[in-house]
C-alpha cells in the first residue's frame, strides 16, 4: 500500500516564512491607512479602494479534492491561515463616511457574507459630503438561486446610492437595470453607465434601447452622459421585489415625444449597436461634444448608421466629434463629414471591429470607409467650387 502524500516540513516551513512576510505587508497597509485617514483631520476625503474577497483568504493547499493530486488524498499539515486586512479597511473607511467627498470603489465580492457589502450599504445619512461616485463590482454568475437573490438584495440595501448631495455617477458594470437602482436620478449632472456584468471578470453587451430611454428619461439634468449600448439584453435581469424579467421590447423610433435634456454639453455612446431614431428621440439645445464608437457587424450607409442620424440633428452645433469611420461606407462618410460646419477637434478611428468589406475594383458600396485626401477633399471643398467626381 502507498503511503499517503504529505507536504515536506521544508515546504511547510517556507509557506510559514512567505505568510510572516504577508502579515507584515497587511500590516504596513493598515498602518499607512491609519496615518493617512488621522492626517485628513475633519477634510473632505477622496478614496480609491481595490478589493477582492479571495485575496490571501486561504493557503492554495486546500483546494484540490483527493483525487486531483496522485489519484489520493492529500494530507495537508495544520497550516496557518493567511490574515486578510478587507474587515479592517471597511471598518476603518466607515468611521469616517463622513468625510467621503469623491469615492472610487473597485470590489469583487464572492457571496453575501462579504465584508465588502459594508461599504455599499452604508446609510445614506451618513454620507453628507458625498458628490462623486465611481463604483466596479465583480460579482457570482447568477444562474445560481443565491447568487441572484445576492443581486437582488444588493439593489434594494445599497444606500451609497441614494447619498442626498450625489452629482456624478460611474457604474462601470451593471448588475441590474440602471433604472431599478436606488438613485436620485434627477439630481444627477453626471452619468456613466457600463456594460452588464453577468460573472467575475465577464462582461456582456450593454443596455438596450428601452433601457437606455428609460435612464435618459429620468435624468433630466444631464450636462455630460456615457453609455454602453447593445441591441438588447441577452439575460433575465433582477427587477423590483427580487423578480427575475426579462428586458421589455423597444419602442418603435424616433418616439413621438422627444425627450428633453436641456443641459447635455457631452453624450458619449460605445457599444455594438447604435439605433438609426435614437438621436431624434432626444432634445439636446446644448450638446457640443459627441463621441460615438459602437460597431456593426459589416459597414453601413447613411440611410442606416445611428451616428449618421446623430449628425443629422445635431451636427450644426457640434463643436468636438469623435467616431469611428470604418462603421460608415464612404459616401456614409462624407455625408457626415458635410454636415459639421463647426467642429474644432474631429477624432476619426477604426477599432479594428468592423469588417472592412470588398476593396475591389467595381465592389459595392458596402466596404468600409478610410479617411484620404480624395474623402477629405470632396467632404471640404470650399463653396462653389467642383468636388472630385464632378459632385
Amino acid at each position: 500500500m502507498r503511503n499517503r502524500p504529505t507536504i515536506t516540513e521544508a515546504a511547510g516551513a517556507l509557506f510559514k516564512l512567505e505568510l510572516t512576510q504577508h502579515d507584515r505587508s497587511l500590516q504596513l497597509i493598515k498602518d499607512m491607512a491609519v496615518e493617512w485617514i488621522g492626517r485628513s483631520a475633519h477634510c473632505p476625503l477622496d478614496i480609491a479602494f481595490l478589493c477582492e474577497d479571495n485575496t490571501f483568504r486561504s493557503h492554495g493547499f486546500d483546494t484540490y479534492d483527493d483525487d486531483e493530486l496522485f489519484g489520493e488524498p492529500f494530507n495537508v499539515p495544520d497550516l496557518p491561515q493567511p490574515s486578510c486586512a478587507a474587515p479592517f479597511l471597511v471598518d476603518l473607511l466607515l468611521s469616517v463616511a463622513s468625510q467621503w467627498k469623491r469615492i472610487s470603489f473597485n470590489l469583487t465580492i464572492d457571496s453575501s457574507a462579504s465584508p465588502l457589502l459594508r461599504l455599499l450599504e452604508v446609510s445614506p445619512k451618513d454620507l453628507p459630503q458625498l458628490e462623486n461616485l465611481q463604483i466596479v463590482l465583480s460579482l457570482p454568475e447568477p444562474f445560481l438561486e443565491e447568487n441572484r437573490l445576492l443581486r437582488v438584495g444588493l439593489t434594494s440595501r445599497m444606500g451609497l446610492l441614494k447619498a442626498p448631495h450625489l452629482r456624478s455617477l460611474v457604474l462601470g458594470r451593471l448588475w441590474a437595470p440602471g433604472d431599478t437602482l436606488p438613485v436620485n436620478w434627477t439630481a444627477l449632472t453626471e452619468l456613466y453607465l457600463g456594460t452588464f456584468l453577468y460573472g467575475p471578470g465577464t462582461d456582456n453587451g450593454g443596455l438596450g434601447v428601452s433601457h437606455a430611454l428609460r435612464v435618459l428619461k429620468a435624468c433630466p439634468n444631464l450636462v455630460r452622459c456615457m453609455i454602453t449600448m447593445d441591441s438588447e439584453t441577452r439575460l433575465d435581469l433582477p427587477g423590483p421585489g427580487g423578480v427575475f424579467v426579462s428586458a421589455p421590447p423597444s419602442p418603435p423610433l424616433p418616439l413621438d415625444e422627444k425627450i428633453n435634456l436641456p443641459h447635455l454639453k457631452s453624450m458619449s455612446i460605445q457599444g455594438t449597436f447604435l439605433p438609426w431614431g435614437l438621436a431624434s428621440s432626444l432634445n439636446l439645445p446644448s450638446l457640443r461634444t459627441l463621441s460615438v464608437i459602437c460597431h456593426s457587424a459589416s459597414p453601413q450607409n447613411e440611410e442606416e448608421n445611428g451616428f449618421v442620424d446623430w449628425v443629422k440633428n445635431f451636427g450644426d452645433a457640434l463643436t468636438e466629434v469623435s467616431f469611428e469611420h470604418s462603421a460608415l461606407t464612404p459616401s456614409a462618410l462624407i455625408y457626415c463629414l458635410e454636415r459639421l460646419p463647426n467642429v474644432v477637434t474631429l477624432r476619426m478611428m477604426d477599432s479594428g471591429m468592423v469588417i472592412h468589406g470588398d476593396w475591389a475594383p467595381g465592389a459595392p458600396d458596402s466596404r468600409a470607409a478610410i479617411v484620404s485626401d480624395s474623402v477629405l477633399g470632396e467632404a471640404y471643398a470650399p463653396v462653389g467650387s467642383e468636388r472630385p467626381g464632378g459632385r
